[in-house]
């Protein structure tokens, strides 16, 4: 059974150390995805975790706003939120029939 993200953080707490081991320990057993592009992450140093709300725009500075991300990903999506940043991405797809 999966647990919810409330649950994860009953259990573990908020340190930010703490969430990006458990990060790296899905990348290290093959189910770690970013959640930008839905693809794995298969490298600790391809790793990033994101604001999916950015602080500059409001966003918190906890695990209900963080997500395991691309650094790539995380770069392309910069202070976008991530609705803004799907949004960029369709449009992309229209203009060019693709997305990197």
């Amino acid at each position: 059974m999966r647990k919810e993200k409330k649950e994860i953080i009953e259990e573990i707490g908020t340190s930010k150390k703490r969430w990006k081991t458990l990060y790296r320990e899905q990348i290290r057993m093959g189910t770690c995805y970013c959640y930008l592009c839905g693809k794995p992450i298969e490298k600790e140093k391809d790793f990033n975790l994101d604001h999916r709300q950015p602080l500059s725009r409001g966003g918190r500075n906890d695990p209900t706003n963080w997500m395991p991300t691309h650094k790539s990903c995380n770069s392309d999506k910069g202070s976008l939120t991530y609705e803004e940043w799907v949004l960029y991405q369709e449009l992309l797809k229209k203009k060019y029939g693709h997305v990197k």
